[in-house]
């Protein structure tokens, strides 16, 4: 079609941007017959005897240039593809947009198509109308919904509705509508539109919303909308809320006789929507779904699937169904519950439209008439409090328990998995109390106000670690699939808390949910039956990490704090019952003694515990006989008829024996595999004795040089027990004070200092720990530490000595070990192997030979594995903090200097203290900070130089931030005012921080500015710079820092430029190779105050907005500040 007019530019077909429309002319849907032909203004209509349909499209769009935009939409003819329509009017509709108009508008014209029913094309109609104004003329359909367009239209409603057509004048609507007589009797006015309200329901899973629903979209469109525009606009604002693709979801709506989808091609009017209407969006394709369903009143579960377009009464059918008989189906009625949400599911909507999870348990519950309504007393003993609680009698305890937890904040969540409600004893009514059970109703137990309920843990969760020889394997406790049990031994698969799949299962450490009533007999039975001991439940006991067996009577839930909830730490064990046996060396009469032992024990192990009684260096040389037989080293001693009261005997192995003993067969072929050389192997197996010492030096590097009782030697650093006795080769002393000091030492001369039972030297041992890094490493120490607890027997030294002497030593290198892991903690947070390695010594020897002193070494080695470590032991204040000082009015951006002075010199403490408490003890060693290697030593360190120099350039920055002078004079003024207050609190880091910044170069320069600054806050600005004059070595300052009462932040410059000092004049080892102890005393007395600094905070309360500020510092570089301060007062 051409349009008419002069010098129109030839037509350009675009696509169709906006929507199509049709629907019948007619004020109701009744057809009307038109005859002959009616005019009105542009309109052109023409027409048969037969019934028509009107079908309208416009399209306005303005522009420059002229446009010409082309569309065509067809209805399929076939009415019997809508049986449930009396008509299915056929229509083809054509739109032309046209040229701008003379007076900047533009000239939209509306073409209609009239068409009969019989599908004959009757006649057309045609009109132009002129628009000046797009926004104004144009009128939009209002829309809600969840779209983000500012206009509040979902997305594809953006652009001019083309069904209205007409204008907005004082709000309405207008549209060339109704019949064909109204149109010509109307005219241009037209009748007000009336558009569709729909309410569009969408799945769970793509939108969730309020309650474990789904979102509910409401929006208005016009009745000439298509289904597939507003199938559009849906997703699109679906997409932008959520940020999922669901292109594949369609309109649906429930009919009476089913579910029936919407066309796309028709629009809203001919689908009978027309003023308000609920559809769903749904997937096209079946997806099915997997439900649980438990049935509380019979104890029962049932699994079922689901699709789309599942009804939720089909469901509760489905279930009522499967189990009729026992929910008595015929006289009672049943609604499904969302657990998880805590509401009941409506029969009519879908399954989709409510947030079911995977994990998530639905409840079929019997629907009771108005039930009574009661309010209970519920004690909660492990949150020392008491709640009233408004129930209906009609809800099962487990809703109950749910209100109860919602209400609670005082125990972690993790914790309720063990509580449930008991009902107490009640006089006159019953005389015993119940544990309820979640699943019952309220009303059967006959509950009313004068009830107490107590909300506490029915089971609590232990763990134990059994010393079980041979050890467990995975496969032998609870089979393969579950991991913990119940005190009645019931598999329970109980998941770690917090946890939604099961963990993995620790085979040394199983799990036990266990009642009140349980006591130890019985928990050790069912370990016994369900670990698959080797020996009867007889021959077992439980015990706690101090090795003190506990009574097997006695119930578990008394050996625990009563407010331990649960347990997080392996505080019991489980493993075989100990029996004492005589013990002795052979040809030493006077070495017999009675110890207690495990007989479950491999003889291996038995001859270890019996060298280090005895002091024989090297196990591997010894045997042991029993009634004068030798026992097998990889057999248990009850398997070989050792019993309560036997006598073992150890023994020196001779040279065949050794050979037996330590190259077997296996031993040799094992040797072998791990790079043993072919040569050797043949030595070994031709019993060569010219040269089997040094066959044994090439398969065990690692053992002793030869002594008395010993033939095999390694070429290693010199073992513990070879250094000789004190002289001036391996340790010098220094008199002063009527003391010694050692001055200079060998490494093993200085673990023997630390571990002296003469000698005890509180300064050395903490000079030691303090700064034993600056000449080895933590493995290296305890790997020393090991030997020197392995006492080797002086040769000539009679037994009963010899035992005391071990005693001693053992003990002081526990307590050492002891002090290692409270002193020095730190030193392991980064270093898990080494505790691990300690952790395992002290479980495998120090538990045997000295049980008492094991157990404050293991919850040590738990405190730091959990984050508490020396700096999160500190002191705190018991007094409360003083009060914010808060400005008069705090606005949504924070404006730091609208606060006073001084708590802005609170939170600089506050946060500078955080950072300061981290640093370590070994990261002043060796100059770390300033060697590149080894940076990754002073991690904190280094962070707090960062921050430091942070603070100073922020003074700067902030300054040189006010263009004139008067504002740079008040900031300079604000950070005086912050210095002093520094001053006070004995904050001497920050304080050289801020003042460092008001001396920076880009600052001192600007005469002006310090000219408009108070002669006052001058003279206070001078006296805090001399304060911190470098001038002879920081006098003033040290002075400062020495008198300093905690809390106090040190200036740590001061320190470090001591720490240089030392190091760079003292080498670590003297020319002799003894280390030199003097550097390590002088490095620690500077140590000692950095660290004594730490040990108390500063007491003062948090203010979130502040302390962000002060920690997001906007700086510039030295380079940017110089030439800003020249911008601000040029020379």
């Amino acid at each position: 079609m051409s349009m008419p007019g002069e010098g129109d530019s030839p037509p350009v077909n675009r696509p169709l941007n906006t929507s199509a429309s049709m629907a019948s002319l007619g004020s109701d849907r009744d057809s009307h017959r038109l005859s002959g032909v009616y005019n009105d203004d542009n309109w052109s209509i023409s027409s048969n005897n037969e019934t028509v349909y009107i079908a309208e499209i416009s399209t306005v769009q303005s522009s420059d240039d002229l446009q010409d935009v082309s569309s065509v939409m067809e209805f399929p003819r076939d009415t019997s593809q809508h049986p449930k329509r009396s008509v299915m009017p056929p229509a083809t509709t054509t739109s032309h947009l046209t040229r701008p108009s003379q007076n900047g508008g533009y000239v939209a014209q509306s073409n209609l198509v009239v068409v009969s029913s019989s599908g004959d094309s009757v006649t057309t109609a045609s009109r132009e109308r002129t628009y000046e104004d797009s926004s104004r003329e144009m009128g939009r359909v209002p829309s809600s919904g969840f779209g983000d367009s500012d206009s509040g239209l979902p997305p594809s409603l953006e652009t001019p509705d083309p069904s209205v057509l007409g204008s907005t004048e004082g709000g309405r609507l207008d549209y060339l509508g109704g019949s064909l007589d109204n149109i010509v009797d109307d005219g241009q006015q037209g009748k007000p539109l009336s558009f569709v309200t729909l309410f569009v329901r969408i799945p769970a899973y793509i939108a969730p919303g309020q309650k474990g629903r789904g979102k509910i979209l409401k929006c208005n469109y016009s009745p000439h909308a298509t289904v597939f525009e507003v199938r559009m606009g849906i997703i699109d604002s679906i997409q932008r809320e959520t940020l999922m693709p669901v292109s594949n979801l369609r309109l649906i709506r429930q009919m009476k006789d089913g579910w029936e989808w919407l066309e796309e091609p028709a629009c809203l009017g001919l689908h009978d929507i027309l003023t308000e209407a609920q559809l769903e969006m749904k997937e096209v394709e079946h997806h099915y779904r997997d439900v649980v369903i438990n049935i509380p009143q019979i104890n029962e579960q049932v699994n079922l699937e689901y699709d789309q377009f599942t009804l939720v009464s089909d469901i509760v059918e489905s279930v009522v169904k499967i189990h009729e008989v026992e929910l008595n189906a015929s006289s009672q009625s049943y609604a499904l519950y969302h657990v998880r949400h805590n509401t009941r599911l409506a029969g009519s909507e879908s399954m989709v439209y409510y947030e079911i999870l995977s994990t998530d348990r639905l409840e079929l519950k019997m629907i009771q008439g108005r039930a009574k309504m009661v309010v209970l007393t519920v004690d909660i003993p492990e949150a020392r409090s008491q709640r009233k609680i408004r129930a209906s009698l009609d809800q099962t305890v487990g809703d109950l328990m749910s209100t109860l937890i919602r209400r609670l904040t005082d125990i972690s969540e993790r914790a309720w998995q063990y509580f449930n409600l008991y009902l107490k004893p009640r006089p006159g009514r019953r005389t015993k109390g119940m544990w309820m059970e979640e699943y019952k109703f309220l009303s059967s137990y006959h509950l009313d106000e004068q009830d107490i309920l107590e909300y506490r843990p029915k089971y609590r969760l232990f763990s134990f670690q059994l010393r079980i020889y041979p050890p467990i394997t995975a496969t032998s406790i609870f089979g393969k699939d579950d991991d913990s049990i119940s005190a009645s031994g019931q598999s329970l698969g109980l998941p770690a808390a917090g946890a939604t799949n099961k963990p993995t299962l620790d085979p040394c450490c199983p799990r036990l949910l266990v009642d009140e009533m349980t006591t130890n007999k019985q928990v050790v039975e069912l370990l016994c039956n369900a670990c698959s001991f080797e020996y009867p439940a007889s021959c077992y006991g439980l015990f706690d990490h101090n090795g003190t067996e506990l009574p097997l009577d006695k119930q578990i839930w008394d050996l625990v704090p009563r407010s331990s909830v649960e347990q997080q730490d392996t505080n019991f064990c489980i493993h075989m019952l100990h029996r004492k046996i005589k013990i002795s060396q052979e040809a030493e009469p006077d070495s017999e003694m009675q110890l207690p032992v495990d007989l479950s024990w491999p003889v291996a192990r038995m001859r270890d515990l019996m060298c280090r009684r005895f002091g024989i260096r090297n196990p591997r040389t010894c045997g042991i006989r029993c009634r004068g037989a030798r026992l097998l080293l990889d057999r248990s001693m009850l398997k070989q008829d050792v019993t309560e009261g036997c006598h073992l005997v150890l023994f020196l192995l001779q040279q065949q024996d050794l050979f037996e003993e330590n190259f077997s067969p296996s031993s040799v072929r094992s040797g072998v595999e791990s790079g043993m050389d072919v040569d050797a192997m043949s030595v070994v197996e031709n019993h060569d004795p010219a040269l089997w010492e040094q066959v044994v030096l090439d398969c065990f590097p690692v053992a002793a040089k030869p002594v008395p009782n010993s033939i095999l030697y390694y070429s290693n650093n010199l073992p513990f027990w070879d250094e000789p006795p004190d002289a001036d080769e391996n340790i010098r002393f220094v008199k002063e004070a009527e003391r010694e000091l050692v001055v200079a030492g060998t490494f093993n001369k200085l673990v023997e200092r630390l571990t002296s039972s003469d000698v005890s030297d509180m300064d050395f041992v903490h000079t030691f720990l303090g700064t034993y890094q600056n000449f080895t490493k933590p493995e290296k120490f305890f790997l020393k530490l090991q030997e020197r607890y392995l006492v080797v027997r002086p040769e000539g030294m009679p037994f009963k000595d010899f035992n005391g002497f071990r005693t001693n030593i053992q003990v002081r290198t526990i307590n050492a070990i002891r002090l290692w892991l409270d002193t020095a903690g730190d030193d392991f947070v980064c270093n898990e192997a080494v505790l691990q390695r300690i952790l395992e010594y002290t479980e495998d020897v120090v538990l045997i030979d000295w049980p008492r002193l094991a157990g404050g070494m293991r919850v040590r080695i738990n405190e730091i594995r959990s984050g508490q470590t020396r700096k999160n032991r500190r002191a705190t204040s018991l007094a409360p903090p003083p009060r914010p000082k808060m400005p008069a009015s705090v606005g949504t951006k924070v404006n730091l200097f609208a606060f006073d002075p001084e708590e802005i010199a609170r939170q600089m403490c506050l946060i500078d203290f955080k950072i300061y408490s981290k640093i370590l003890p070994h990261e002043f060693l060796n100059q770390c900070w300033a060697k590149p290697k080894y940076k990754h030593r002073a991690v904190n360190l280094l962070r707090m130089i960062d921050r430091m120099n942070t603070v100073t350039y922020w003074v700067a920055t902030t300054i040189l931030s006010q263009k004139d002078k008067y504002g740079r004079a008040k900031r300079i003024t604000n950070f005086v005012q912050i210095a002093e207050h520094l001053h006070k609190k004995e904050n001497f880091l920050t304080m050289m921080a801020v003042l460092s910044g008001l001396q920076h170069s880009s600052i001192m320069r600007l005469r002006k500015t310090y000219d408009k600054v108070e002669r006052k806050v001058m003279k206070s600005h001078n006296e805090l710079c001399e304060l911190i004059t470098p001038g002879k070595n920081f006098r003033q300052l040290r002075a400062l820092q020495d008198n300093a009462v905690p809390p106090t932040l040190p200036y740590i410059g001061i320190f470090m430029a001591d720490l240089t000092f030392i190091d760079s004049g003292n080498d670590n080892l003297l020319p002799d190779g003894l280390i030199n102890f003097s550097k390590c005393r002088l490095i620690y007395s500077q140590v000692r105050q950095i660290i004594a600094a730490q040990n108390m905070p500063y007491n003062y309360e948090v203010i979130p907005s502040l302390e962000d500020s002060l920690t997001k510092m906007h700086v510039l570089s030295p380079e940017i500040l110089g030439e800003m301060s020249l911008q601000r007062e040029p020379r």
